[in-house]
């Protein structure tokens, strides 16, 4: 199946799944704190594959075209950031920390076909961190 909002399908999937996603720019909306809209993220989920770089009519995950089809996981919050503004970081300061996140994954995952983005964190040295992906646990990640 293919899906237009990545949160849905994580929703729904289970070990084993693939998840075809559609070119476009998606951001996310799972929240790990409720309190935190930086916390949003886009949380792998064991054993699930996701793909993306789709136009929608293909059959076959060797019909996508990642240069032609970007899909692109952005961290961009508020759809504001300007290449311009790298390193001030002004627009960046509403940015998820982590625009996708794999937290103690036992079973092989896959994330293949995605472009990651726009993701800020900032330590306790106010330095800009770009983090786009927290992956933590000892199962392999391939991309």
């Amino acid at each position: 199946m293919l899906f237009t909002n990545i949160q849905e399908a994580l929703e729904i999937a289970n070990s084993g799944d693939q998840i075809w996603v559609a070119s476009g720019i998606y951001t996310p909306t799972h929240q790990t704190l409720v309190t935190d809209t930086r916390t949003a993220t886009f949380s792998l989920l064991e054993g699930v594959e996701m793909f993306g770089s789709f136009i929608g009519n293909e059959t076959s995950l060797t019909q996508r075209n990642w240069r032609l089809n970007p899909t692109i996981l952005s961290g961009d919050l508020n759809g504001n950031d300007l290449t311009t503004d790298f390193p001030d970081g002004s627009t960046y300061a509403e940015n998820s920390y982590h625009v996708v996140t794999a937290d103690y994954l036992n079973q092989p995952t896959r994330l293949d076909g995605f472009i990651i983005q726009g993701a800020m964190q900032t330590f306790r040295s106010s330095r800009l961190i770009m983090a786009a992906a927290y992956i933590t646990g000892k199962a392999p990640l391939i991309w």
